[in-house]
């Protein structure tokens, strides 16, 4: 096995402050058992990197083998995405890529604006997972992989995050696990369109974990402005309505509520 010093986090890209996307490949990009790099969600992923400005680091299983990891890495550049490394390798089976994520972000040198790791195993139910992981992951699923909902979902993550000083520093974590910002809104009018697909987005991972399904959009609604009020914010979410209608069909259906695709 490889040791955990190759792995190591680079020094510094930038003066800047970096946005990092920790990319699983199977279950992710490779959803069959030939080992096929997937076109359609290769696409995404540099979809995701065009839009957020962020860079990849791979924390797929396919790290520890010097080909594969070769592979994965000229595919992906040919996409317009730039591997700038991979997490140490910590035992195979031992349930720990938070942990991984953790240890790379923290011998990383610069700033850190915003990350988030895609990944079919649910990393939050993993050692090290929570809280650090809540509203910095996105789960997919082996049989679908990256979907274009579930890219919109990482782009939010990238660009609505506040800026960490350090990749220790967690942000503040109320008791039903949402984030709390800085700077947080007052009222529904001052919430800002990316923390309202957020808190939609947050909203919709609980529904589904706890509840197994989506609810209708009352209900979701209820729940949604249930976090907001949590958050602090003042007012009533049907005063954004429009807003949130479009984001849960982006959310659900990779469309906004006109039907043009994002």
């Amino acid at each position: 096995m490889a040791s955990r010093a190759a792995a190591a986090a680079p020094p510094a890209l930038t003066e800047e402050s970096v946005k990092l996307l920790f990319l699983d490949l199977d279950g992710v990009i490779c959803c069959n058992y030939h080992g096929e790099l997937e076109a359609d969600k290769l696409a995404l992923v540099g979809k995701i990197v065009e839009e957020t400005g962020c860079w990849v680091v791979l924390s797929t299983d396919w790290r520890r083998q010097p080909h594969l990891r070769a592979r994965a890495e000229e595919t992906l550049s040919g996409f317009g995405v730039t591997c700038i490394g991979v997490t140490p390798q910590y035992p195979m089976y031992a349930r720990g890529r938070p942990k991984e994520i953790l240890a790379w972000m923290a011998e990383y040198n610069g700033p850190i604006a915003a990350w988030c790791a895609l990944d079919d195993r649910d990393l939050v139910l993993e050692e090290g997972g929570a809280p650090a992981f809540i509203n910095h992951f996105v789960l997919t699923e082996f049989a679908t992989g990256l979907t274009e909902p579930l890219a919109q979902r990482v782009i939010v993550r990238l660009v609505s995050r506040v800026s960490l000083p350090n990749p220790h520093s967690i942000p503040e974590i109320d008791k039903d696990g949402m984030v709390l910002p800085i700077g947080r809104p007052n009222t529904m009018q001052e919430l800002d369109y990316n923390l309202l697909t957020e808190v939609v987005a947050t909203t919709l991972d609980v529904c589904r974990k706890h509840y197994g399904s989506v609810p209708a959009i009352p209900e979701l609604m209820q729940f949604s402005q249930q976090a907001l009020e949590n958050l602090g914010v003042q007012g009533d979410l049907k005063e954004r309505e429009a807003d949130f209608t479009k984001i849960v069909d982006m959310m659900l259906h990779g469309q906004d509520a006109s039907g043009s695709r994002f």
